[in-house]
């Protein structure tokens, strides 16, 4: 019990374990037996497992591991154990209201070293490899999760920076996306445009975020993204809804 527990907070040299791919098939068959689960009853022991994933993500390791990911073509089980069936399956219980800790603990974990990243990384987008952009479509809505629970908290002036660097680092690369030549056929970039809208709208939840991305004065860029919109209508329902939420809403102002 403690060394799989070890393995699903990143423990150490524990998520290295060879019995990680077998953690990651558990984990997988447990989400999607959850899904279908119609009983809405809170589970303690699912509880546990949430509150333990979120430590994997709130730890260095989870760090180190994304950085370095970050610079191969290619990972192995102990990189997408922590940075895709650990973030998909906190994104599947994002909207639970007795997670809102946990998603507050992992935004002040995530916040300082993902924004540096980004910031340092968006303006050569044109020349990231296919793993950077993965990783990012994967992991940039987890630092916005905490303000679909928590929209009416003030932010402190130091999460209310972060925020605006995360913004501006998206708009960024989404100005590199439209300038990409046959957009419609680069599934990546239409998925990642997605990612990276349907994260500005979930900020525009906060009130404080939502006066500046408002003072952006991007009405170009969203126009161009709007001329795309029906090109990405085969990818992800719920960031497709968001995303024309998100249009919707810029266009409103204009």
């Amino acid at each position: 019990m403690k060394e799989r527990d070890k393995i699903i907070t990143c423990e150490g040299r524990a998520r290295n374990n060879p019995q990680i791919k077998s953690l990651d098939n558990i984990f997988r068959a447990t989400q999607r037996l959850e899904k279908s689960c119609l009983d809405n009853q809170i589970d303690p022991l699912l509880t546990k497992l949430f509150e333990n994933i979120a430590k994997c993500i709130c730890s260095p390791s989870f760090i180190e591991i994304f950085i370095h990911s970050t610079t191969q073509e290619n990972d192995n089980a102990g990189q997408r154990f922590p940075l895709h069936t650990c973030t998909d399956y906190i994104y599947s219980h994002s909207a639970d209201q007795q997670h809102k800790q946990c998603l507050l603990d992992i935004r002040r974990s995530l916040d300082r070293p993902f924004s540096q990243w980004l910031t340092q990384q968006s303006s050569s987008f044109p020349l990231w490899n296919h793993r950077m952009a993965a990783i990012l479509r994967q992991l940039c809505f987890i630092p916005t999760l905490s303000i679909q629970l928590n929209r009416y908290i003030n932010l402190n002036k130091e999460t209310f920076d972060y925020y605006c660097h995360l913004i501006e680092s998206f708009v960024n690369i989404l100005y590199s996306i439209i300038q990409i030549e046959n957009t419609i056929h680069n599934k990546l970039a239409l998925s990642l445009m997605g990612t990276l809208t349907s994260n500005l709208y979930t900020m525009t939840l906060s009130i404080q975020l939502e006066k500046y991305i408002k003072n952006k004065y991007i009405t170009l860029l969203m126009l161009k993204l709007a001329n795309i919109k029906n090109s990405f209508t085969n990818y992800n329902s719920t960031r497709y809804k968001k995303y024309v939420k998100f249009i919707s809403y810029y266009k409103s102002f204009y």
